[in-house]
């Protein structure tokens, strides 16, 4: 599951008690800070023995996690990371990011990023990828292609739209999970649980 939890929210631990409840065998958030990380880590350390959390970005995983790096994407200041998930019968590559925000006019900082993590994930050979998190861009925004040309993204396997923003009534999906090397067997967005965006469920083998 993967969900931006927002920023100083007082709601935080919730959130991440009912993205635990599902079980799944990792969990990625964005928008961590210093009010809501604490709150997390409180909730999620006990049953997810392994994290990595750089910034605003962290990973929290029921399996061994290496060769971890913290990734900045042209921002200047780390919004991204990279990391082995170490699970049973072959180790995935996941990416955990958190494009930068897009204001009136104003998108060329999200593009940059989008621009370096797409040359990132065409340099990386690994054979189980996963690339994560809020990118801050519709599925129809024609920067996304050149990254939709090296990743595939499921459609959403349940009854709706796969829109995640605003949480209260989503009109865009900004939250995607991509793969290569990987088959995706569920894609779902949750119900609303305190943050100002959805979080995603994917299925993968």
């Amino acid at each position: 599951v993967s969900e931006n939890v927002q920023a100083q929210n007082a709601e935080a631990a919730d959130i991440a008690r009912s993205l635990a409840a599902r079980s799944p065998d990792v969990i990625a958030l964005q928008e961590l800070d210093a009010t809501n990380l604490h709150a997390v880590e409180g909730v999620l350390d006990a049953t997810y023995a392994h994290r990595y959390v750089v910034g605003t970005v962290g990973l929290w995983s029921r399996y061994p996690l290496t060769d971890s790096a913290k990734l900045d994407l042209g921002l200047g200041w780390n919004r991204a990371i990279s990391v082995d998930v170490d699970a049973p019968g072959a180790s995935t590559r996941i990416y955990v990011v958190h494009l930068a925000s897009v204001r009136p006019l104003e998108y060329t900082a999200r593009d940059r990023m989008l621009g370096e993590l797409t040359q990132a994930v065409a340099a990386d050979h690994s054979e189980r990828l996963l690339v994560v998190g809020d990118f801050n861009t519709a599925s129809t925004d024609r920067a996304l292609a050149p990254l939709q040309k090296e990743l595939t993204e499921a459609s959403n396997s349940t009854v709706g739209l796969g829109f995640t923003w605003p949480a209260s009534f989503p009109v865009a999906r900004l939250d995607h999970a991509f793969v290569r090397g990987l088959t995706t067997v569920g894609s779902s967005v949750l119900d609303d649980n305190g943050s100002d965006h959805r979080g995603i469920e994917v299925g993968l083998r």
